[in-house]
């Protein structure tokens, strides 16, 4: 299975996707959403965590962020984000920066506190298993003891994660939400 550029300067790149069944893509529909809404990236760094294939962040280095990083710990869905890498970088040689990190993303976060604390053009893209709520806190503990300042996407779902009410009773008022059938795009603003 491969999934496509939707917009920007690689609009249609394929890219690969891992053969393993612990990850899922994002919905293109919700993924147009997102992009549609925000237009250009420039000067952005977007971090995806949790990063499956990348199509997210490469998404958003079609679209004009200066630098996109790719946080994954799972090793299939690592190696897929290096030949997706390797094949982005020998088409689009100009494009912004990318880094790929083979990483559990809490260790990521704190490793990274002076990148996210200190430059306000930050936009995670986070979609763990939508099953795994603890990692939602987990995320949500991390963010708020850097002290992040930029724009937070959560993706999850009703069904399998928590309803969009229960979301916003645990993690706080939602800025901005998208929704595509039962999965839906929590936006925070910090």
């Amino acid at each position: 299975m491969s999934i496509k550029i939707l917009g920007g300067v690689a609009r249609n790149f394929e890219l690969a996707t891992p053969k393993v069944s612990t990850t899922r893509p994002t919905s293109v529909l919700l993924k147009r959403r997102l992009f549609d809404s925000t237009q250009h990236f420039q000067d952005y760094i977007f971090i995806d965590l949790c990063a499956g294939s990348g199509s997210v962040g490469f998404e958003a280095l079609s679209r004009g962020a200066s630098k996109v990083i790719l946080v994954e710990n799972l090793i299939t869905a690592f190696r897929c984000l290096t030949e997706n890498k390797k094949k982005m970088n020998d088409k689009y040689p100009n494009l912004g920066e990318i880094q790929i990190s083979n990483d559990d993303f809490k260790r990521w976060l704190s490793k990274n506190h002076n990148l996210l604390s200190n430059n306000p053009n930050i936009f995670i893209f986070f979609d763990p298993p939508y099953e795994k709520i603890d990692l939602y806190e987990e995320l949500f503990n991390s963010i708020r003891e850097i002290p992040f300042k930029g724009r937070l996407v959560v993706e999850a779902c009703k069904q399998k994660t928590m309803t969009i009410d229960e979301f916003t009773a645990k993690f706080g008022e939602i800025d901005k939400l998208f929704k595509q059938g039962t999965s839906y795009f929590a936006i925070y603003d910090f």
